[in-house]
């Protein structure tokens, strides 16, 4: 979007230098000018020059999301290491050639006649002025640049050096001698050490204090070349690496709170304070150390080396305030005398004084600082612009910041948001555009922002720089996760602002034309998308009728009733545009035939990867001290509550689907499932209570629940009947590989230790849902759906898609017959549409397929696989007696078997049968639990150890049959059993059943593991025998018959079972298919025929 219009970018520093990299990478633009008072780019990590100068934020956060740097040496970089940094960055954009150093801002003054900024500048070297003229002015100055030096009487009779932290002398001579230090924030914190080395061995330094601060230890590791290796090759893992910075600095935020919660977070602050100096600093230091106001009022101090530094017996620290200063000496109020040879201020800086000393004069002439003082202290409305001050823009601005967070990250939030509010200014559409907040928008925004700041610890009594210390206004921070203020600067809300344009005749005219072809040609592919018939039968009453449309008096009824048809007809024509329009994406994205089937058969894997890895990643934190700590070492009943409150969001998922499946259809319900789950992973990668983990998991449940209850369900209708119950038992296969990456991932994870320990493999699982939302756009849709919503074309243009044929192909004809005639039969059967109607005990006995379906979900998890995927690594170490480590071990080989036993249905479901499958399956897992409990019940004894080993073993073969049999098996039957009409709804139906008792017995299994023991596995035992004579006599088999055709085996009356092993003999002797030579045989007919005629 190239433009001559100038953007002026007052300050070279870490927001201007964004600032003139994003007009460039995200607008284009590179008509811009940095004026900068200095020598160089980098502002604060410019001026502060003193020893051990370092961030205090992690190096990986503390950098520009567009140019991350895999090569920082430290967590927290040096100065020298970062200002390398913001000069490479310059290099790479090639920001250098447009900077101006050396030149200070004294006036902005705005010319509304001409849209245009009037700045006067001046070199700081020659003390030129000049002025320049912009549309556009960005400020950029930050509040770290004018440093605070108090008034001391006698300052100008000291004889030796004398100067603030931020402006260094680098001649300055220490050893040996006297140094006195005004001050002890961060800055002081770092160079104090340093400077007791240096004055060594018969200097002194005495640091002079008014306040403590809350101190952190906080140690400075090296990254290793593996780690930058890393960081270097894959830069997803950086992202992610980012994002859990990122969120650890967001935790602080909470302890700001004046509630419950931010107390209990204030309490650890105060204990691990006082924990530091009482272990770490001289006795006769540690009550000047400790603070007397709330934690969070002042940012905390991190400093390993500090307290150490107190020992030394060239350091003292004194509680006293300095008030006169003599040539070679500082005297305090308390009266006491400390000689000096220098003195250094790190009194801070006049972080009050926004903008100063430039002079900002908007519309009227208003001065911007007037403005300020009237209202008791610097705002803006979201931090970035005010009102009555068009085109001017605040980098860093007033309460836009944090107290705990990334300074780069704010100033990038803002950068992009003053960037989207320029595309308006920055078009070259227009000669002279402004743009400027209303004063009711900028009045809204900042009374929700200080209302918000009284429910926050700066309002407790406390004092610091954020505040004004006149009006006692808060200006600085944002009132809530710096995460909201970036979703809240995304999108501009343009109602908020007035823009002006002045629109020059050509560019009016190219605008009408431009407008009056388009509407031209969107009508033109209306019109021709109509069908004959739709068609209005003259040009002249179809352009007479658009006429008058709007006027509704004395037109007739049936004129009227001719437009509202018409109407409609031209939104379907729009509608069936786009919908082809998406088709053709699909076709071009993912061709036809193999490719296609491929490509959804990849997009349910992923889906199912992602349900496993959410079933599994939780088994692998409950034991992580950092996770126990966090949330209060929950014990049995809430931890029961926390891991089984997401399957009772899975429940309330299926619940959702029942009532918005069939509406949305298949793809679009897929999608909604993955932000669902996307929204609940961030909840939970945030959480910092119980209430705000179980709330994420319960929204991650509720994806989890549509997507489980939608995935085989499209799978099955977009697949042939031979390969059905392969691809759909393949889905559960790829559960097993979820769970052992989930696992796997937690035990790795384990030796990290941290929060990052847990908070990143539940965070890892959004990696697997954005690669189903992009999968799923390619898609096409479920031509079974679409022929029940009356779509017949486009169902019949996807059913040639998928399978690379063309419309009058003898297996299209079949197959669109065959669907369009069960379709015809399930109306027939089923006349009321009501969400009740499925439970109708109908011709094709839809209330018995639905029991069946709910029945074989809940066989799924009443056999006790929970007990093992959830807890395992504790039900080794409370009943096996193995130690922690080797139960996590054992416990991810143990889920391992789950994944190798679901290979074999992936490949030989369809041949195996399902009713075959599951009762040998069911009788296995019965053994399995016998062996277990049997062998658990002599651990007491002098074999216990033998018995306990056995006990494993079984575990093992028991995730070994699940995985060959009752995992895979519920999966393909419930989408399989159902028809047409009532799939959506029966299959939300029979998922809700896997979720509520998958939900029941990770609720129940910690209390019966504690309080029954080896009993416990008894119950298990029984619940899988009986399952075996249930699937014997309720269950017929489903293998190898077409969706359509497992409709016959419920409408001929009798037991389906027997019908089921009927129509399979039959299926052999008579082979009802489609014939190698493309026609239909005369039985599949004949079958078809039946089916309709039973009805």
């Amino acid at each position: 979007m190239a433009s001559s219009k100038e953007v002026i970018i007052i300050g070279g520093g870490i927001s201007g230098l964004g600032m003139a990299i994003q007009l460039k990478r995200l607008l284009g633009h590179d008509n811009f000018t940095i004026y900068e008072k200095s020598d160089n780019i980098g502002g604060t990590w410019w001026h502060n020059r003193y020893p051990a100068c370092a961030c205090d934020i992690p190096s990986h956060f503390y950098s520009y999301s567009f140019a991350l740097n895999p090569d920082w040496t430290s967590m927290y970089p040096g100065r020298d290491e970062l200002h390398r940094y913001f000069m490479s960055v310059a290099d790479r954009y090639d920001i250098l050639p447009r900077c101006q150093f050396n030149t200070m801002c004294l006036d902005l003054h705005w010319d509304s006649t001409r849209s245009l900024w009037i700045c006067t500048f001046q070199n700081t070297e020659t003390g030129q002025t000049f002025v320049r003229e912009a549309p556009v002015v960005v400020s950029a100055v930050g509040t770290l640049d004018r440093p605070y030096i108090p008034q001391l009487e006698g300052a100008e009779s000291f004889q030796g050096k004398m100067f603030h932290s931020a402006r260094w002398d680098d001649s300055l001579e220490v050893r040996n001698k006297n140094i006195v230090v005004l001050g002890n924030g961060a800055s002081a914190t770092q160079f104090v050490p340093e400077l007791v080395k240096q004055v060594a061995p018969k200097g002194q330094v005495t640091q002079l204090v008014r306040s403590a601060h809350w101190w952190t230890k906080r140690g400075n590791p090296t990254y290793s070349s593996a780690f930058k290796l890393t960081m270097k090759y894959i830069p997803l893992a950086a992202r992610i690496y980012r994002v859990f910075l990122a969120w650890e600095l967001e935790k602080v935020f909470y302890s700001f709170l004046m509630t419950k919660d931010g107390a209990r977070m204030r309490q650890k602050i105060r204990d691990t304070t006082n924990s530091y100096i009482e272990n770490d600093a001289p006795s006769q230091y540690r009550q000047v150390l400790k603070p007397n106001y709330e934690p969070g009022c002042k940012r905390r101090v991190n400093t390993a080396t500090y307290l150490a530094a107190l020992h030394s017996p060239n350091m003292h620290l004194a509680k006293d305030n300095a008030v006169k200063i003599g040539p070679r000496h500082v005297e305090t109020a308390s009266g006491e005398t400390y000689p000096a040879d220098a003195i250094i201020f790190a009194t801070g800086f006049m972080t009050q004084k926004w903008l100063h000393p430039i002079q900002v004069k908007g519309e009227n002439c208003r001065d911007l600082h007037q403005v300020w003082d009237s209202t008791g202290g610097a705002e803006a409305y979201k931090g970035t612009v005010v009102t009555g001050f068009p085109n001017f823009f605040i980098l860093y601005g007033p309460n836009a910041a944090t107290g705990q967070h990334s300074v780069i990250f704010h100033s990038e939030c803002q950068i992009n948001y003053t960037c989207r509010l320029l595309r308006q200014v920055l078009s070259g559409s227009a000669p002279a555009v402004s743009i400027m907040v209303k004063p009711e928008a900028q009045r809204r925004d900042l009374a929700w922002v200080h209302g918000r700041l009284k429910n926050l610890v700066f309002n407790s009594g406390c004092q610091s720089w954020w505040m004004d210390p006149e009006t006692k206004k808060n200006t600085f921070i944002y009132p809530d996760p710096m995460f909201l203020y970036w979703l809240r600067t995304i999108f501009p809300r343009w109602s908020d602002f007035e823009v002006r344009k002045v629109e020059s005749p050509k560019s009016s005219i190219s605008r009408v034309l431009t407008s009056a072809l388009l509407s031209l040609g969107v009508g033109s592919l209306a019109v021709m998308s109509l069908k004959d018939s739709d068609r209005p039968e003259d040009t002249d009453g179809f352009f007479e009728a658009r006429r008058g449309a709007g006027t509704e008096a004395g037109v007739d009824a049936d004129e009227q009733t001719r437009r509202r048809q018409h109407k409609k007809r031209t939104k379907s024509s729009l509608r069936i545009v786009i919908q082809e329009g998406l088709r053709q994406l699909s076709i071009i994205l993912l061709g036809r035939g193999a490719s296609v089937q491929a490509g959804v058969t990849i997009c349910c894997l992923v889906a199912f990867v992602l349900f496993g890895y959410d079933q599994g990643v939780f088994g692998g934190i409950l034991q992580n001290e950092d996770w126990q700590n966090q949330f209060d070492r929950p014990n049995d009943a809430k931890t029961g509550i926390i891991v089984s409150c997401y399957n009772l969001g899975c429940l309330a998922g299926c619940v959702i689907n029942f009532f918005v499946g069939d509406k949305l259809g298949r793809r679009r319900t897929i999608w909604l499932a993955m932000v669902l789950v996307l929204v609940g992973a961030t909840l939970q990668t945030t959480a910092y209570n119980v209430p705000h983990l179980v709330i994420g998991r319960v929204v991650t449940g509720l994806g989890t629940g549509i997507k489980t209850s939608t995935v085989p369900m499209y799978q099955s209708e977009l697949c042939e009947a031979e390969s059905r119950g392969r691809l759909v038992s393949s889905e559960v296969l790829f559960v097993g590989v979820g769970i052992t990456i989930a696992y796997w991932f937690d035990f790795g994870m384990s030796y990290v230790g941290g929060a990052i320990a847990w908070r990143l493999p539940i965070a890892f699982q959004m990696v697997f849902a954005l690669g189903v939302v992009v999968l799923v756009f390619a898609l096409p849709e479920s031509p079974r759906w679409l022929f029940v919503k009356g779509r017949d074309q486009e169902a019949i243009n996807v059913l040639c898609q998928v399978h690379d044929k063309d419309p009058t192909d003898p297996y299209i004809v079949s197959e669109s017959t065959s669907i369009q005639k069960v379709i015809g039969l399930e109306l027939a059967a089923n006349k009321n549409d009501s969400f009740l109607s499925i439970f109708r005990n109908d011709t094709i006995r839809t209330r018995y397929r639905i029991l069946l379906a709910w029945g074989v979900q809940f066989m799924n998890q009443a056999g006790g696989i929970n007990l093992v995927v959830y807890y395992i690594p504790s039900v080794l170490v409370q009943n096996v007696g193995l130690s922690p480590r080797m139960s996590q071990v054992l416990g991810g080989c143990i889920n391992m078997m789950f994944m190798f036993g679901s290979i074999l249905p992936s490949f030989a479901l369809d041949r195996m049968g399902r009713r075959k499958t599951m009762i040998w399956g069911c009788t296995g897992l019965s053994i399995c639990m016998l062996m277990v409990a049997v062998l658990l019940s002599r651990v007491g004894y002098s074999n216990g150890h033998t018995c306990a080993s056995a006990a494993v073993a079984f575990f093992f073969l028991y995730m070994l049959i699940f995985g060959m049999s009752v995992n895979c098996v519920p999966w393909v039957y419930v989408p399989e059993i159902l028809s047409l009409e009532s799939r959506t709804r029966g299959t939300a139906i029979g998922i809700s059943s896997n979720w509520l008792w998958n939900f029941t017995v990770v609720m129940i299994t910690p209390v019966i593991i504690n309080r029954l023991q080896w009993k416990a596995y008894l119950i298990f035992m029984v619940t899988n025998l009986l399952f075996v004579p249930a699937f014997y006599f309720f269950y017929p088999e489903t293998s190898n018959f077409k969706l359509e055709d497992v409709d016959l085996i419920f409408s001929q009356g009798g037991n389906p079972v027997s019908v089921a092993r009927q129509m399979t003999n039959d299926t052999r002797r008579n082979n009802i298919n489609v014939n190698s030579n493309g026609t239909i045989s005369v039985d599949t007919e004949k079958s078809q025929t039946m089916i309709v005629e039973s009805a």
